[in-house]
């Protein structure tokens, strides 16, 4: 079977199909159709291509921005962080104090 481009389908729905009908999925990018970002999505910028039917592009969905990326932790999860955080800072305050206290008065008296 030869390598597949997007230019050799005539629309986004025929390179989509193909695509899933070939096991493409974001897990697999078959022919490297899905580009870099593994979204799933194959041929999903063929507007910039002449003589393509672009049917489908408005509901492609677009790259991946800073705003729209996935939370990497629940937030019990960032709250248990947030917490064991601020009481390890609290414990380090606690230390620093006791320990220049106690420096403190011994240097004083000598």
């Amino acid at each position: 079977m030869a390598d597949k481009d997007c230019k050799d389908f005539s629309s986004h729905d025929a390179a989509q199909a193909w695509f899933i009908a070939h096991g493409g999925s974001p897990t697999n990018n078959v022919d490297r159709l899905d580009g870099n970002d593994h979204d799933g999505i194959a041929c999903e910028y063929p507007a910039s291509w002449p003589g393509w039917a672009t049917a489908s592009t408005a509901t492609t969905a677009p790259p991946a921005t800073p705003d729209t990326l996935a939370t990497t932790g629940s937030p019990a999860e960032m709250s248990a962080f947030a917490g064991s955080t601020l009481l390890l800072a609290g414990v380090l305050i606690v230390y620093a104090f006791r320990y220049r206290g106690k420096h403190a008065a011994s240097n004083s008296k000598g």
